[in-house]
């Protein structure tokens, strides 16, 4: 049986997401001037208001252009999480490239393998991560141009001979003439091992993540800020803590969910537990969106006592499952939390297919429904046949939003994406009588 989602549809996004993204930005700014849209948590004299934002991701495409950065051409990002790697990607987009972000804890092999996978031709880094990526690059003629950031505890010595500093880039002249690209073209290259093997390239279309953007916008208006209490502009008025790596792309979703809806993004560079705690006391967001292992922090270490994170009305964990034993005792910790919750989602769909809704008290049980504009079946493993409702079977889920493909890996896009738009996520699920789905 195919379940279709029981919310309202949501448009299909059909402009570029820089397009997208920038105009919001610039509203955003003309409506409030000196609203932040980034501030880091770790360096609070770093901040960006909306109209910054947008003059400096346009300088960033002014120097791509000026390298001869073209359309199709990809970057990528090797470095902590950071207001730089946030401006850096829209840039990029805008000079039409496509973003591939890679943790700043892989080795050089790892990056090598990533960067000749990618075809990139262009690195932004950081000093803590310019000598692996330099070693990762030796032997990558694809790659021309290396960016770096330097540290505010620098010491001063120049940088190798040919790699170029980030207040190099910023200084370039803004480039405002960006043009439209198709929204079906590939706007970001996040790499993920799907249901087994190594690492792939996943293609994910501007037209995709601008939906599913929507989707996640509509979704919290709705179903979060609703039970919370609903401010006069609803989610423009939050605050979102950017914690979770930007390489990912649950991550990468939430910072431009942040620019696209207009709440003011708090950057983490990495977790550490005092900034973090630190951030939720100063800044009060009330939802918290996060991941089981930091959802363990804060039921079980000491430090957590000595904040005030009574601002947080609702929790959403994805990445992983979140076992019961785990939700009873958060729940015990923190009674000021209305709502803890969960949804679903993989890189190869772009973000999520299913969202909680905040109806009943055990909702933390399920991974919600079917997001707007998504239809879900539950398959049989053994028989390959669709499964009734309650009975267990793989999660195959079909929406505008899924993938592209893997890169160069016709094999293995052909083996999770099936001929009538069916992505199988390799994941065993159930869908229960009052219409939910548990992973």
């Amino acid at each position: 049986m195919v379940y279709k989602s029981p919310f309202p549809a949501v448009p299909i996004c059909n402009e570029s997401l820089h397009k997208k993204l920038l105009t919001a930005i610039w509203n955003h700014g003309n409506l409030h001037p000196t609203k932040l849209a980034m501030v880091s948590a770790d360096d609070e004299t770093k901040s960006l208001t909306f109209h910054e934002l947008h003059a400096m991701a346009h300088r960033v495409r002014g120097f791509l252009r000026s390298r001869n950065f073209k359309e199709g051409d990809v970057a990528c990002l090797v470095l902590s999480n950071s207001i730089e790697w946030a401006v850096f990607q829209l840039g990029a987009m805008a000079a039409g490239g496509v973003v591939s972000g890679a943790s700043a804890l892989f080795t050089d092999y790892e990056l090598e393998r990533q960067f000749l996978d990618s075809g990139c031709c262009l690195i932004l880094t950081d000093e803590d991560n310019l000598e692996k990526v330099m070693e990762a690059t030796k032997k990558r003629r694809n790659v021309k141009t290396i960016i770096c950031l330097r540290s505010c505890y620098s010491d001063g010595e120049p940088l190798p001979a040919g790699i170029i500093e980030w207040k190099d880039v910023i200084s370039c002249k803004p480039d405002y003439d960006v043009p439209e690209v198709d929204p079906g073209s590939m706007a970001a290259l996040p790499y993920s091992s799907g249901t087994t093997g190594p690492p792939k390239g996943v293609m994910l279309s501007h037209r995709s993540i601008g939906t599913q953007i929507d989707m996640f916008i509509d979704h919290i208006n709705r179903e979060f800020i609703s039970v919370m209490g609903a401010r006069l502009n609803g989610f423009y008025d939050e605050t979102v803590l950017v914690h979770l790596p930007m390489y990912h792309m649950f991550g990468f979703g939430i910072i431009n969910i942040s620019f696209a809806s207009g709440s003011k993004a708090v950057i983490m560079e990495r977790f550490d537990p005092e900034v973090f705690l630190s951030a939720i006391q100063k800044h009060r967001p009330r939802v918290l969106i996060t991941v089981p292992p930091v959802l363990l922090f804060l039921s079980k270490f000491p430090i957590v006592k000595e904040f005030d994170l009574s601002s947080i009305e609702v929790v959403m964990c994805g990445a992983a499952p979140l076992g019961k034993d785990a939700c009873r005792e958060f729940r015990s910790q923190h009674a000021n939390v209305k709502y803890l919750c969960q949804g679903y989602g993989m890189t190869e769909v772009t973000i999520g297919s299913h969202l909680p809704v905040l109806d009943v008290p055990d909702t933390h049980l399920t991974v919600g429904k079917a997001a707007a504009n998504v239809e879900m079946k539950i398959m049989d493993v053994k028989t390959g046949k669709e499964c009734a409702t309650g009975e267990q079977g793989e999660l195959w889920v079909r929406t505008p939003t899924v993938m592209m493909g893997y890169l160069n890996r016709p094999k293995e896009t052909a083996e999770t994406l099936d001929t009538e738009g069916w992505l199988h996520t390799g994941d065993i699920g159930l869908m229960s009588m009052d219409g939910r789905t548990y992973i």
